[in-house]
């Protein structure tokens, strides 16, 4: 089947433009892998046709709502809709574990799930050994967002992505990037209003710097889009749903 990058979520994380929250979904012959899962995860899912029963990973960028909160709904559905009972790998910073087991029991009192979740964690500030499974090497790398705010470099045999989440724009945004076929980058807001988020025109103005075959603008709402235009060669901000072949 090849290998495709399906944008299930790029919107920020109060997005009036009708956008869904953040979800990336790569697939290839050997499953799918998501990156980040936004409360509106799994109506894209359904709107967009997405085979949840191919997912093998989640990878999480950071803690923060818009990233993290579908996923208790996401397991509810693999055991009282699916019915799953294959193992699914969930990566993140170290901490991940005790933050989604207080958002679960939030949310729900009883979380016997009918299968396993293999936790992959790193502490961002020590070492980053790659994780690798189902043929994919996924590598992570310290984000400037929260403390503990991973991106991740995937290489499969058909292609390598980087994902950033959220994150201001520093040298190791350029690093993760480098010679990747996509760069999934984060572009919030339309000028310079906070530190950790990138805004348009530094996002163009950085394309230069970016040595990746195409980049992917997400986290984004439609008065970024507009603020970072005209857009560079190389540079989209994809819609939800919107899928690229690899």
């Amino acid at each position: 089947m090849g290998a495709r990058l399906q944008f299930l979520g790029t919107g920020n994380a109060v997005c009036m433009s009708g956008r869904g929250q953040a979800a990336c979904w790569y697939e290839d012959d050997a499953g799918a892998l998501l990156v980040d899962c936004g409360p509106s995860f799994l109506l894209n899912a359904n709107r967009f046709g997405v085979d949840l029963s191919r997912l093998r990973a989640v990878a999480l960028t950071h803690f923060h709502g818009d990233h993290l909160a579908g996923l208790p709904f996401l397991l509810v559905h693999f055991r009282d809709i699916a019915h799953r009972t294959e193992p699914l790998h969930v990566l993140g910073a170290r901490g991940l574990p005790e933050r989604l087991k207080a958002l679960c029991e939030t949310l729900y009192d009883h979380w016997e799930l009918g299968f396993e979740i293999l936790f992959h964690l790193w502490e961002p500030a020590g070492d980053l050994p790659p994780w690798e499974g189902f043929g994919w090497r996924i590598a992570p790398a310290p984000m400037r967002h929260k403390p503990e705010s991973l991106g991740y470099r995937l290489l499969s045999a058909h292609a390598s992505i980087a994902f950033t989440g959220d994150t201001s724009l520093f040298d190791g945004v350029f690093r993760l990037a480098d010679g990747a076929d996509v760069l999934v980058v984060e572009c919030s807001l339309p000028e310079p209003l906070v530190p950790v988020h990138i805004h348009a025109r530094e996002l163009v103005d950085a394309v230069a710097q970016i040595h990746a075959r195409r980049i992917a603008a997400v986290h984004t709402e439609d008065a970024t889009r507009a603020a970072a235009s005209p857009l560079p060669d190389r540079l989209f901000f994809p819609n939800d749903g919107e899928c690229w072949e690899l």
